[in-house]
Order: C-alpha cells, then sequence, then structure tokens
C-alpha cells in the first residue's frame, strides 16, 4: 500500500517539475532598436499606421487579460470537480471497497494534472508571448510608454514572483498529502 503513496508523490513531483521547467517567463530573443520589426499590416492601403499599432496593442492586451481570466476559471472549476473526488473518496471510505477509493484519488490528481499541464501552462505560454509583443511594442512608441515593462521589473523582483506565477501547484499538493492521507487511511 505504500506503493500507491509513492506513486502519489512522484506524480505530485514530475507534474511539479514539468510545469515549472515549462512555465518559465518567455524570453525571446530581443531585437535591437535598429532592427526592422513589423507588426501587423503596413502598405499603402492603410492610411494611419499609428491607429493600426493602436488597434493591435488594445486587442493583444484584451486577448492578454481574457486568457487570465479564462485560466482562473477554468482552472477553479478543475479544481473543485478535483477536490469533489476527493472528498467523494472519503465519503465512500466505509462503504466501497479500496480499489475505487484508490480509482477517484488518482483521479481526483489525474484530472488536476491534466488541467495544470494541458491547459493552463499552455496558457501561460501564449500569455508569455503576447506580453513579450506589447513590451516590445512599448519600445516603439514615442511617448514612453512602459506598462507592461513595468509590470514585469516588478513581478521579477522577490518572493511574489514565485506565487504568483506557481501558484497552481499548491492545490496540487494539497491534493496530493490529501490522496496520501487518505490511501494511508484505507489501505
Amino acid at each position: 500500500m505504500q506503493d500507491l503513496n509513492v506513486v502519489l508523490v512522484v506524480l505530485g513531483v514530475v507534474v511539479t517539475g514539468l510545469y515549472l521547467r515549462y512555465n518559465q517567463p518567455g524570453k525571446p530573443q530581443e531585437m535591437g532598436d535598429n532592427s526592422s520589426y513589423q507588426f501587423g499590416l503596413a502598405g499603402n492601403d492603410i492610411p494611419e499606421t499609428k491607429n493600426l499599432f493602436v488597434l493591435q496593442y488594445e486587442q493583444i492586451n484584451e486577448r492578454l487579460r481574457y486568457r487570465e481570466a479564462m485560466t482562473f476559471i477554468v482552472g477553479s472549476l478543475f479544481l473543485t470537480v478535483s477536490v469533489l473526488l476527493m472528498c467523494s473518496s472519503i465519503v465512500f471510505e466505509q462503504t466501497v471497497n479500496s480499489i475505487l477509493i484508490s480509482v477517484l484519488v488518482f483521479a481526483s490528481l489525474a484530472l488536476y494534472s491534466i488541467w495544470l499541464l494541458g491547459f493552463s501552462l499552455a496558457a501561460n505560454t501564449m500569455n508569455n508571448r503576447d506580453l513579450f509583443q506589447l513590451r516590445q511594442m512599448e519600445k516603439r512608441t514615442e511617448n514612453g510608454l512602459n506598462l507592461h515593462t513595468n509590470l514585469e521589473n516588478i513581478k521579477e523582483k522577490g518572493w511574489e514572483r514565485y506565487f504568483t506565477r506557481h501558484v497552481w501547484i499548491f492545490p496540487l499538493w494539497v491534493l496530493v498529502a490529501t490522496g496520501v492521507s487518505i490511501l494511508d487511511s484505507v489501505l
């Protein structure tokens, strides 16, 4: 029965390792100020390139905001379902066999891990790309707009960086610890 606990902990370590490894701020190769970097369409058929630049900046910013909101909403749903599966294994502890309880515990962790690696990690990767593009666009402005650059510099300092970027790891380890406790008491 200790083997199942080891499997739970190994699952938690693997998911955490994958998430932390691939959930790094995107640092695509910076382009020098002398290089030409096109944002959006260009040509004689577009009368006001400045308005197009502003429109693209607003669209990227809105896309980033929408994706972050969806990540929190969907993450909350998956976390809730995972917690409900874990709680149902506790409720059924006296009435069903230990195999079903083990399945519920592993299903809870698998569901949350799939969301963490499949949805949250992909969304964070896209967010990093959009933030990079916004920072590059801010460098090109004449009025010194640097909202996203300042936010990124603030995030890069201190323990808050790790907490805010990797906040979804903490519920994973609560689920792992709960699963280990449940499996110890049942098996």
